[in-house]
């Protein structure tokens, strides 16, 4: 976590200091720094939108945000040779037994996956399975107090009734499809 503090401790200081102006071109998979309040990210842009916002993935936390395009600005170069510190993951091919209109999984479930995969007394494992799509697709399992064999998540959710097996996982940002369909997007 040092490492991640003193890069955007450099970030913030060099993007601060007004001698940027946002970028000029647009493109999608273009790597750029992103301005949101007072805080500066590294990005890539994902999509631009008709209603004038662009969804750009934070490269150093995995998660998508939606900004205008004064926002968006270019990436200096010591930034890009940095690399990133998310790694994109994703359960590997499950699908919601009760997908939203859009077949991503319910928010009640993602805010349970949330607390599971963040819980201060487990030891979770991550699974390496394959790699597609820009992603890992992973098995995570609480491995805390050793012993027997504990389930991993998917077959949690499975006998939860909460998943379901499928061939392939649906295409990413499906959760962030469902916000822009709700801003008209």
């Amino acid at each position: 976590s040092s490492g991640i503090n003193a890069e955007y401790g450099v970030m913030k200081s060099m993007y601060s200091a007004n001698v940027h102006t946002p970028a000029t071109i647009i493109n999608i998979g273009m790597l750029c720094c992103v301005q949101l309040g007072s805080d500066w990210f590294r990005a890539e842009i994902k999509q631009v939108l008709s209603n004038g916002y662009i969804l750009v993935i934070l490269k150093d936390f995995g998660n998508v945000q939606l900004v205008t395009a004064k926002a968006i600005y270019p990436l200096e170069g010591s930034l890009i040779s940095t690399p990133f510190w998310a790694v994109r993951c994703g359960l590997n091919n499950i699908a919601p037994t009760t997908p939203t209109a859009i077949g991503n999984f319910p928010r009640q479930l993602i805010q349970w996956f949330h607390k599971y995969a963040t819980d201060p007394n487990a030891y979770h494992i991550a699974h390496f399975i394959r790699h597609a799509d820009e992603r890992f697709y992973i098995e995570l399992q609480d491995e805390q107090g050793g012993g027997d064999a504990k389930p991993t998540t998917t077959e949690l959710l499975i006998t939860n009734k909460c998943a379901k097996r499928v061939a392939e996982n649906f295409p990413a940002y499906t959760g962030m499809q469902a916000q822009l369909s709700q801003m008209g997007a």
